[in-house]
């Protein structure tokens, strides 16, 4: 099997394909110190969330070199299912590991700021890291009682931007990438 983060060539998309996500999965017959190799080089990776949680409970991936994440099937996220576990890990880890508040500092910055209470967005971000989730599903998204509202909060995620993809600005933007 190739490796294809060293893969220079270019597939039929014109893109090279050592900056074409990695894709992490069960199936691949990667081990956790490949994994860990990946997760050292950088980039951007497509990860099973069972793989992601073991790597992150084992250490072969650190939160702190984790800028964000992506999650996919947003209407599947309860309290209790893996991909908010796997943002709970990542979002307390985070903070421990970039000054938070559990190492006792009480969220203050060297420079005698208060690094997670900063109204600069950059310095937010940074600390926190971003979480984007996305759905397919959105009538899912209305059944139940509070459903958007246990999703969001699973996520520790404070906002919901709504993006149909038949809205007029949404499908020039997509027509003109192609």
């Amino acid at each position: 099997m190739n490796d294809p983060a060293s893969s220079q060539s270019s597939n039929g998309g014109g893109t090279p394909t050592n900056l074409l996500p990695i894709e992490i999965t069960n199936e691949n017959g990667q081990s956790n110190h490949r994994n860990h190799t990946y997760y050292r080089r950088g980039g951007v990776y497509l990860i099973t969330s069972r793989i992601l949680i073991v790597d992150l409970l084992t250490g072969v991936a650190s939160p702190k070199d984790i800028d964000g994440m992506f999650v996919a099937h947003a209407e599947n996220v309860t309290e209790t299912s893996t991909e908010a576990f796997i943002v709970r890990i990542y979002r307390t880890q985070r903070r421990v590991l970039l000054g938070g508040t559990s190492n006792g500092n009480n969220g203050i910055c060297s420079n005698g700021g208060n690094f997670f209470e900063s109204d600069n967005p950059i310095i937010k971000s940074y600390t926190n890291g971003f979480i984007k989730a996305f759905s397919e599903a959105p009538d899912v998204l209305t059944s139940g009682f509070a459903k958007v509202d246990k999703i969001l909060k699973s996520l520790f995620v404070r906002r919901l931007y709504i993006y149909p993809r038949f809205h007029e600005l949404v499908v020039e933007e997509l027509e003109g990438k192609m």
